[in-house]
């Protein structure tokens, strides 16, 4: 097993022990198997990733000598999780696992630390988390799978937190989302991102609610 490999398995420890943790930590009471955020889909990817490492290692062993690009896959990986787990700290019980369908007692828009610069900092995190384990492989096909997936399930998963954090938030949230970006491409109507890019402002529309 070379390092590429290890450097994965490690990170996966780590990621998903770390989110059992934060959940443990700031909301015990939705401690759960869930809490894991493992889903067979997702250990379908998984699995697809090692065969997919394993068959390129046998039949395209050049492929896997980029160490370079390992390296940047490794630090996409590290940066996106430590991306996430700020957010999970600044928000605390603010943050949960599950979008809630109701506002709670002392729910509360979180604007300060990441939150201020960057909307969704958990969604953005983790995508980038999930990108960079498999250019860590260097795994072309599940590494575009997961770009794929990974934005098509945060596109929808978005827009709905989105609708209602403004059901939550009248006007407060349109105005924090109006000047924060989530640096998600095409994730939504992003004015404030497509002003940080330079690019004229779109139309669309999402939604998103707990803190993420």
């Amino acid at each position: 097993m070379n390092w590429m490999l290890i450097g994965f398995c490690v990170l996966l420890v780590v990621f998903h022990g770390s989110e059992v943790w934060f959940v443990h930590s700031y909301n015990p009471e939705q401690l759960s198997r869930g809490s894991l955020l493992v889903t067979p889909p997702y250990l379908a990817v998984l699995a697809m990733a090692v065969i997919e490492y394993q068959v390129e290692l046998r039949y395209l062993p050049k492929l896997k000598q980029l160490d370079w690009l390992a390296i940047i896959g490794l630090a996409m990986a590290v940066l996106g999780d430590t991306v996430r787990k700020t957010a999970i700290i600044t928000a605390g019980r603010h943050f949960t696992h599950v979008i809630a369908e109701e506002k709670r007692d002392g729910h509360a828009l979180v604007q300060t630390g990441i939150y201020r610069f960057l909307r969704h900092p958990g969604y953005a995190g983790w995508l980038l988390w999930a990108v960079g384990m498999h250019v860590l492989l260097l795994n072309p096909v599940s590494t575009l799978i997961t770009v794929v997936a990974g934005w098509r399930f945060l596109r929808t998963r978005v827009r709905y937190e989105e609708a209602k954090l403004r059901e939550f938030f009248p006007g407060l949230y349109d105005a924090y989302r109006e000047r924060t970006p989530t640096f998600i491409p095409f994730i939504g109507d992003d004015h404030a991102g497509a002003r940080a890019f330079g690019h004229p402002e779109r139309d669309r529309s999402k939604a998103r609610t707990t803190r993420r």
